[in-house]
């Protein structure tokens, strides 16, 4: 007897191997498997203008990344003594302003370096709903704890998503020919507005992927089908009832391993997996003499794995 309906193996016409870049941008989905990546030992650069949920949001920054555009002065505003962007996230903040444009410079030159090379590039959409300030009319990516009057809400339409993500993609795709872009939902909810809106928001990210996937460059994960329809059950999700539980993100992490990765790099996994575990040891005693013999060991192991795999990040 079966008790759910689990969704079928992922056939992708290509494979992802350590040592091929791989960028990911979008909500906080992307960040769980940036995460999962990096600590297998890839080459990731995962949201590096912080999280970000709505679909022309996503396409802004990375336009910006390929245009090289580097915010002018009168672009940051200042609140709470802190010096923001709109199309950043906070944690690129700060109270010092020459301070911040410098960094931020320097982040738009080597993420655009990091996306001009990168084969594989992930883009989660969280939502449809957006903001705009009121006296601008400019679409922001992060509110930055201004109050809500100072914003307008609205919806984007499928159409609006379609043209905006298909526009950014041809930019990128000329500066990088060869790049596989792979869209996927996040499953996690939006319920500030309540259940309702959130499935029209999700209904609408749906419609418009369906309409930007090709099979050529543009690709599509079905992360959100996973969770909703394939565990569909709140044993796997955290207290909060809206993400992902760790053993939800543990089971999409499975399956996307089995849509992209190859034996070799499946064992190549297993044996950065068993690194990491010792690294991550923790001792009662260590000053004792087992203990020392087992760093020793374990050296050595690092050493050997780098020798043979020198192009595995660990």
């Amino acid at each position: 007897m079966k008790f759910r309906t689990e969704i079928s193996k992922i056939i992708y016409p290509f494979h992802i191997r350590h040592g091929e870049k791989i960028m990911l941008t979008g909500s906080c989905f992307s960040d769980n498997i940036g995460k999962k990546l990096e600590f297998f030992g890839f080459d990731v650069l995962s949201n590096p203008f912080g999280i970000v949920y709505n679909p022309f949001s996503i396409a802004e920054q990375l336009e910006r990344l390929c245009s090289q555009h580097i915010p002018e002065e009168e672009e940051y505003k200042k609140r709470n003594e802190l010096w923001h962007h709109f199309d950043f996230h906070s944690s690129l903040s700060g109270t010092e302003l020459k301070i911040v444009m410098a960094d931020n410079a320097k982040l738009i030159s080597s993420s655009f370096k990091f996306l001009s090379e990168t084969k594989f590039l992930f883009v989660t959409l969280g939502t449809s709903i957006v903001y705009r300030i009121k006296t601008s009319n400019k679409l922001v990516a992060n509110n930055h704890k201004y109050p809500s009057d100072y914003f307008i809400k609205e919806s984007l339409s499928p159409e609006e998503i379609v043209s905006k993500l298909s526009d950014c993609f041809m930019k990128i795709l000329e500066i990088n020919p060869g790049l596989k872009i792979i869209l996927n939902i996040s499953p996690v909810r939006h319920l500030r507005d309540g259940l309702v809106e959130n499935q029209r928001s999700k209904a609408k990210l749906l419609t418009a992927v369906e309409k930007i996937t090709d099979n050529k460059n543009v690709f599509y994960f079905p992360s959100y089908e996973i969770l909703m329809d394939d565990l569909r059950d709140y044993r796997f999700y955290s207290d909060d009832l809206i993400h992902p539980s760790p053993v939800a993100i543990e089971y999409i992490w499975e399956k996307f391993s089995e849509a992209f990765f190859e034996n070799d790099t499946l064992g190549i996994n297993q044996k950065v997996e068993k690194i990491r575990r010792s690294i991550l040891h923790r001792p009662l005693f260590p000053e004792t003499e087992s203990y020392s013999k087992f760093i020793e060991e374990l050296n050595s192991e690092i050493q050997k794995f780098k020798t043979a795999y020198p192009f595995v990040k660990i």
